[in-house]
């Protein structure tokens, strides 16, 4: 198989990466995430059966040969997509405070790091801006604050549009109701001229349903 090797950094530390060419997936070495978050040989060893025996997780597990410190060897690696999924298995309260903190980064942020290493950043476009799109990176409150407004916008824009829709539908109805109303009163009033009958305010208070 044709793989793209390529090491991202994340908090300092090299993560070793591979694409397949013929599939797009994206695989992490899971050894190295591990020395990464300070785990033992042991430690390591550990995660690995847990992934190759979690139900889950062996679906995105795969062993590649690489070479690494200059040594080939076989190494264990996990779909990008699984990466999170493995990450929350960790039980945080093994490790120092310092690592706990640092584990806990790996957990909710690791795996979009390293799909914008290879996809670039994820735009975020709005409903009815056809394909203008607003700041990608959304790294502070400005960029946040800036979407929300937009999203309201558009959603006074629908209400708007919702309670005018609504009101016609309403104003029709009590129209047809109206026509309808006149026309039985014309009904019964030509039932009565055509009976040869005189009108009396008892039969007027009948046609306007009195």
């Amino acid at each position: 198989m044709n793989y793209l090797e390529k090491k991202i950094v994340f908090h300092e530390d090299e993560i070793l990466t591979f694409q397949d060419q013929e599939t797009g997936k994206i695989y992490v070495a899971v050894t190295m995430i591990c020395n990464s978050l300070g785990m033992s040989e042991n430690q390591r060893d550990t995660q690995v059966k847990k992934i190759k025996n979690d139900g889950t997780l062996k679906l995105g597990a795969k062993e590649l040969t690489v070479k690494i410190d200059g040594q080939v060897r076989e190494q264990m690696f996990i779909e990008l997509e699984f990466l999170t999924g493995w990450l929350f298995k960790i039980n945080p309260a093994r490790f120092s405070e310092e690592l706990k903190e640092k584990l806990i980064d790996y957990q909710l942020h690791c795996q979009e790091i390293l799909t914008d290493e290879f996809f670039g950043k994820r735009e975020l476009l709005l409903p009815g801006h056809n394909d203008e799109k607003l700041n990608p990176h959304l790294n502070d409150i400005d960029d946040r604050s800036s979407i929300i407004r937009g999203i309201e916008a558009e959603l006074t824009k629908l209400y708007d549009e919702l309670v005018y829709h609504y009101n016609w539908i309403k104003n029709r109805s009590e129209v047809k109701r109206d026509e309808y109303i006149g026309n039985i009163r014309k009904a019964k009033q030509k039932r009565f001229i055509d009976n040869g009958k005189e009108l009396t305010t008892e039969d007027i208070d009948k046609l306007n349903g009195r």
